[in-house]
């Protein structure tokens, strides 16, 4: 507001994934946001740089924000004294040449300058004596054996540490930059001890005592969550991944260990990040998987973590979830021996990839669903996705067409480009449909109860809202009119209300408008669907009761 400015801080956006970046950039580019101030850190030398700084490159987003470049460079020669003498409390002349050093040794960067200084005191080159600091520079010039890799500083410190600890930050570097306290722990009992309960709190404050330790060399910090921590940078966990196996089956029998330790604290399923966090480390060693159980128990995980990826609108995450899953499939064998399944998979993979406007990835599913389908019904979700898709990139001709074809296997035929005698034919036969029903018979019509009726419905309810946006009238008019005759025959379904809003708008008669969307309206709002509402206020408001219900009274 005018009263009340935002401001948003978003660190290391260069780890966000597609639908976090899709949310930033609708945030950006909302017109109604006002005295709101977005601040973006993000590594530049990384492979998603481009598409952090597209967010920004926007023309229409350009136009209208203020945006603003800063680019945080490594230390410079004086950035670097002024820092260590502050540190050290000490002139700027006394500290030039140890700056000199640090400089060579770290390259600027802030992060390893600090790490850096700390080494020296933990080898004892720099020393605190007589309440101040001391040391020499010619044996640290010549002593730290320190490459000009600054990567190597921390590296060089984690070598130094008891090896408990170094295994704590190779299972914690796997887990993310942050990381859950439980996992380390059920892992540590699990595999440390081989699983006897004996010894589990022992284990626990050994771990515990590892951890301080890792926190004490400022490698990685407790969050505010309590149960967690996280790496205090991103080149220490870089640093920690040095310890992984080298070999790729070590690697892999790794991440299926952690993978198993996870899923053991999902609750069979029921804690969603577990779920997720355990398929991740399953799929890195899918190679290893070979038992047909074993495939069976993934595939189940996958498609339980793309259900959930999908709740929380990460479509991109839930696709590939889904992909790995098929990727454990025998194609052909599996479509006849898992045929339900193979077509739930491809159907869902079909939807997520439209959803992230994946759209030849779309395709490709949709593909093998025509390809494999058993029945014409089970090709239907393949129509739907493939019309919503077609809509979605603004190919309306194609669009209808395949929206057509699709209601032509669910038996409702619709012509592909109507003419006005079509129109004018359906326009009659819906009138003497509805001739004699009242309001309340037309509100008290049953649920629709045909599967095949309903996804018919869903289907008609896709292509008008396309229609509606590129002015098709002739669709518009068959599509609700056939919406209106499937609700009146067979029964109701979260789609009528927008049908009765439509059918207002075809009403030359202005009470006749007014009664349809008004009746659309309290159709909508009886049947407590919030999803059936949108379409029909725009339809009902703006087109079929505005000539008696003026808009600002609406």
């Amino acid at each position: 507001s005018d009263e009340q400015q935002v401001f948003v801080f978003l660190d290391n956006l260069q780890f966000a994934d597609d639908g976090s970046l899709e949310v930033i950039e609708a945030l950006i580019g909302d017109m109604q946001s006002r005295n709101t101030i977005i601040v973006c850190s993000y590594q530049d030398n990384v492979s998603r740089t481009e598409q952090v700084q597209n967010l920004f490159a926007n023309p229409n987003n350009i136009a209208r924000l203020s945006v603003k470049d800063v680019e945080l460079r490594d230390l410079s020669l004086d950035a670097t004294n002024r820092l260590l003498s502050e540190m050290l409390e000490k002139d700027d002349s006394t500290t030039m040449r140890l700056s000199e050093v640090v400089l060579v040794k770290t390259h600027g960067n802030p992060y390893f300058v600090k790490n850096y200084v700390n080494l020296l005191r933990s080898e004892g080159y720099l020393r605190y004596v007589k309440n101040e600091w001391t040391w020499d520079i010619t044996a640290i010039a010549a002593g730290t054996n320190i490459s000009d890799n600054v990567a190597e500083i921390v590296e060089s410190k984690i070598q130094m540490l008891h090896p408990d600890v170094q295994s704590m930050l190779e299972i914690a570097c796997c887990l993310g930059f942050q990381f859950p306290r439980d996992i380390l722990d059920r892992f540590a009992v699990e595999n440390l001890v081989n699983g006897d309960m004996q010894y589990e709190a022992e284990v626990k404050n050994h771990l515990t005592e590892c951890l301080k330790v890792a926190i004490k060399e400022c490698l990685v910090e407790p969050t505010r969550s309590g149960n967690k921590y996280k790496f205090s940078h991103i080149r220490v966990q870089q640093a920690a991944a040095q310890l992984l196996p080298k070999d790729e089956k070590d690697l892999q029998a790794l991440h299926q260990r952690i993978g198993n330790v996870i899923w053991s604290l999902s609750n069979d399923g029921k804690r969603e990040w577990y779920v997720l966090a355990a398929a991740e480390q399953h799929n890195k060693a899918a190679g290893l998987v070979k038992d047909p159980e074993e495939k069976t128990h993934l595939q189940n995980v996958n498609v339980k973590a793309a259900k959930i990826a999908r709740t929380r609108y990460a479509y991109g995450p839930a696709a590939e979830f889904l992909e790995a899953a098929i990727a454990l499939m025998d194609g052909e064998r599996e479509w006849d021996e898992k045929y339900q399944v193979m077509l739930t998979i491809h159907s869902m993979a079909a939807e997520m990839y439209a959803a992230a406007g994946r759209f030849e990835d779309c395709k490709r599913h949709a593909d093998v669903i025509f390809h494999n389908a058993k029945t014409s019904f089970d090709k239907v979700p393949a129509f739907f996705v493939m019309t919503e898709s077609l809509g979605t990139q603004c190919r309306i001709g194609e669009m209808i067409t395949m929206g057509t074809r699709g209601l032509a296997l669910l038996g409702q035929k619709i012509p592909r480009k109507p003419k006005m005698v079509h129109v004018m034919y359906e326009l009659v036969r819906t009138k003497r449909l509805l001739k004699g029903k009242g309001d309340d018979e037309l509100l008290a019509m049953s649920p629709l109860q045909s599967k095949e009726k309903l996804a018919a419905m869903r289907l008609l309810s896709s292509m008008l809202s396309f229609a509606f946006v590129a002015d098709e009238p002739e669709i518009i008019a068959l599509v609700s009119m056939r919406m209106i005759k499937i609700s009146v025959n067979d029964g109701i379904s979260r789609m009528t209300p927008t049908s009765f809003a439509c059918w207002g708008t075809l009403n030359g008669n202005a009470s006749e408008a007014f009664r349809y969307g008004n009746l659309a309206l309290r159709m909508a709002r009886q049947m407590d669907e919030p999803s059936a509402l949108p379409l029909t206020i725009a339809f009902a408001h703006g087109f079929a009761m505005h000539k008696s219900l003026p808009l600002r009274d609406s």
